[in-house]
């Protein structure tokens, strides 16, 4: 094929050729035998996709397949497999080294643990001074830790945003804002999320390539393909798709890196960019480019609502690494990192294959019965164990930010978060307390270095725009223009725009809560109106009477608090339909059997609003009240036509699936409402 076509010569003896000649061929006949089963093959012959691959793709048979793969393998061995010396210390301590680059490998670029540290803090502080310039309200640490997850849910389109509210911050955010500014936004977002794939290519140890970083996911896609992201370990883990990392259960007992865990300060940034960002960009870009709302909020590096062609990846994380005074390409990283990795000891929790190999499965099946909630989703918790122990070393040694919440290491989590203006009033105040603890204890005020380091972060951002200087005039612009604030245009009669802290937002969409409260409650009759403040003041059992069409339903949303799940008990099918009508205008609605919720069950528990329920649903519903315990959202449970139920002589069991629904925990409230005598309240053990 060579020689007739391409005029290679004397190439087209080199091993290495046609090595790569044959796989170029095998892929043809690949992509060949799926067309023909999409398009040539009637839907009904299902047999006939596995006859072509046993006859025609079988190394056993003897076939064209077969031809190529003696023709490859031979050659393959006649590869010579030895490799060059890619890097070289310059310190005896193994932080510091040259990378081999250039032509012939004769050019050197020094790397060092300082230099990867310095250009981390940079572009942790760029990315902060980059969300404050676009408004963004941030997640605190406080915040952060309530964030909800679930570590085992492989149902498409889930992620960290299901199961967390993100609707009315992107609902406040968005409302009334110009087109100048959505633009302006969506560009900025990209910059922010090609500095975070950057910091995270400097966590945790070796990193992908830049086109396996630039697909990362944030929600699991439609043929299951598990989402990168994932909260755990109060971090977050990032599961990188490199193909060379991915083999989970290995018999060596030195397991790779499959998660990364971020230090976290970084991961407590990352969420507002997953959960506050991210939302905002689907929103805008479906607005102003038609774009795909759900690819949007699928993939982490999008611009303008749309992922970026893979292949750039490398050349973007270069620039942003040169742009924070680091000037070093991407695969020379590469070397540096996995060779600074090689130096660290090995600590771990691995299992004993001894104690595997007496269960009842394989070592490979009984890997998967160690998962819990701190492992990612289908890989192992001993190997997930492995790497936050070996991603935390290289944090701490190399970025001086742990990825693990221990003692020791508190000071220097909340020092960094306090740099980033990350913590709220009740995180500040815990961390005056500590420093006050170790400043009686050991006498000594000063910061540790890696507080200090973080405190002069502003100090590197402007150390790298110096050190930058080599790109000419066109990086400078670039930068003026991406470190600008927002500046939308408009008219000259209207007033302009005044920054406002993160507290003043917060108080001011406090305000707005109130004041539709306030009209929410202003719109009862006074028979309602009544009744309301009776239920809100009350503590015990008690009966509300009301006459039958005097709006007992109107108080089930009334009574009903923002982050709270009511569940709704009734007779008649007929009833249940009507209340779903009413629900799903004031939120998400769910009958059972639960069914109706195009997701998993966290992802309902999560999300849920109103919960309707049929009476003999009751000796039931017992676990689907604990699962909203268990998220802190379970609400008032409210049962309705009471007088019904009496009519019929069903009041003794009604009764008895009262209790039927009882478990040990906190105190919860339960309303019943009848058909003409609504409400008795009960306070009973949940």
């Amino acid at each position: 094929m060579s020689y007739v076509f391409f005029g290679c010569g004397p190439n087209s003896r080199n091993a290495q050729f046609v090595v790569h000649q044959c796989v170029s061929i095998i892929y043809a006949m690949r992509v060949m035998f799926m067309h023909h089963c999409l398009t040539v093959i009637h839907g009904s012959a299902v047999s006939e996709p596995e006859r072509i691959s046993k006859n025609y793709f079988n190394s056993l048979v003897n076939s064209a397949w077969t031809a190529l793969q003696n023709i490859k393998r031979p050659a393959k061995q006649c590869i010579p497999n030895h490799y060059a010396q890619n890097v070289s210390w310059t310190s005896d301590d193994y932080t510091a080294l040259e990378v081999h680059t250039g032509a012939k490998k004769m050019d050197r670029v020094a790397v060092s643990h300082t230099k990867i540290r310095t250009t981390y803090m940079s572009l942790l502080a760029s990315i902060r001074k980059q969300l404050r310039s676009m408004g963004i309200n941030m997640i605190t640490y406080e915040d952060f830790k309530l964030l909800r997850e679930s570590a085992s849910t492989t149902h498409p389109g889930e992620g960290m945003a299901t199961f967390n509210d993100v609707i009315s911050h992107t609902g406040a955010f968005t409302e009334g804002k110009s087109r100048e500014f959505r633009v302006q936004f969506l560009k900025e977002a990209s910059h922010v999320y090609q500095m975070v794939i950057a910091a995270i290519h400097l966590c945790g140890g070796p990193s992908p390539r830049g086109t396996e970083q630039a697909v990362m996911r944030l929600l699991n896609s439609n043929s299951e393909r598990m989402r990168n992201f994932q909260l755990m370990a109060h971090t977050i883990g990032v599961q990188n798709g490199y193909t060379k990392q991915r083999n989970y259960v290995e018999s060596s007992s030195i397991q790779p890196i499959f998660v990364k865990y971020l230090p976290v300060p970084f991961a407590v940034l990352i969420a507002s960019v997953i959960l506050r960002v991210k939302p905002v960009e689907a929103e805008f870009a479906r607005i102003e480019t038609s774009a795909n709302t759900s690819e949007c909020s699928s993939f982490l590096l999008t611009e303008y609502g749309v992922p970026i062609d893979p292949l750039k990846m490398a050349a973007i994380l270069s620039k942003y690494m040169k742009e924070n005074g680091f000037h070093i390409l991407l695969a020379d990283l590469r070397h540096a990192l996995e060779a600074f990795s090689h130096k660290f000891c090995r600590q771990g929790t691995g299992w004993i294959e001894s104690f595997a190999r007496g269960a009842n499965h394989t070592l490979a099946t009984s890997a998967r019965y160690g998962r819990d909630q701190n492992s990612f989703v289908g890989i192992p918790a001993d190997i997930c164990m492995d790497n936050m122990d070996a991603c935390n070393m290289w944090n701490v040694k190399v970025l001086h930010s742990p990825s693990m919440v221990h003692d020791e290491y508190l000071p220097q989590i909340y020092d960094q978060m306090k740099s980033l203006d990350l913590l709220s009033a009740s995180d500040l105040s815990c961390l005056e307390k500590m420093q006050s603890a170790k400043a009686l204890s050991s006498g000594d005020r000063s910061q540790s270095g890696a507080a200090v380091a973080f405190q002069n972060v502003q100090d590197h951002v402007k150390q790298a725009s110096d050190d930058s200087h080599e790109g000419g005039g066109e990086e400078s612009s670039y930068k003026k223009e991406a470190n600008c604030q927002y500046r939308p245009t408009t008219p000259p009669t209207q007033k302009a725009k005044q920054a406002r802290t993160d507290q003043e937002i917060d108080d001011r969409r406090l305000g707005a809560k109130q004041i539709k409260r306030v009209k929410l409650i202003e719109s009862l009759r006074p028979m309602q109106d009544q009744a309301l403040k009776f239920l809100e003041r009350v503590g015990a059992s008690a009966f509300v009477v009301m006459p039958t069409g005097s709006g007992k339903t109107h108080l089930i949303w009334c009574h009903k608090k923002d982050n709270e799940c009511a569940v709704i008990f009734a007779p008649y099918k007929v009833l249940v339909m009507q209340l779903q009508a009413l629900c799903e205008e004031k939120g998400l609605t769910v009958l059972w059997p639960l069914d109706t919720f195009n997701g998993s069950p966290d992802a309902m528990l999560c999300n849920v609003q109103f919960a309707l329920l049929p009476y003999e649903a009751a000796p039931l519903a017992h676990t689907f009240l604990k699962g909203l315990h268990r998220k802190g959202r379970l609400g008032p449970v409210w049962i309705d036509e009471v007088r019904f139920a009496a009519s019929q002589g069903s009041t003794r069991s009604l009764t008895q699936n009262r209790y039927t629904l009882s478990v040990q925990g906190e105190d919860s409230e339960v309303v019943l409402m009848t058909f003409g005598i609504w409400g008795l309240i009960f306070r009973f053990l949940i």
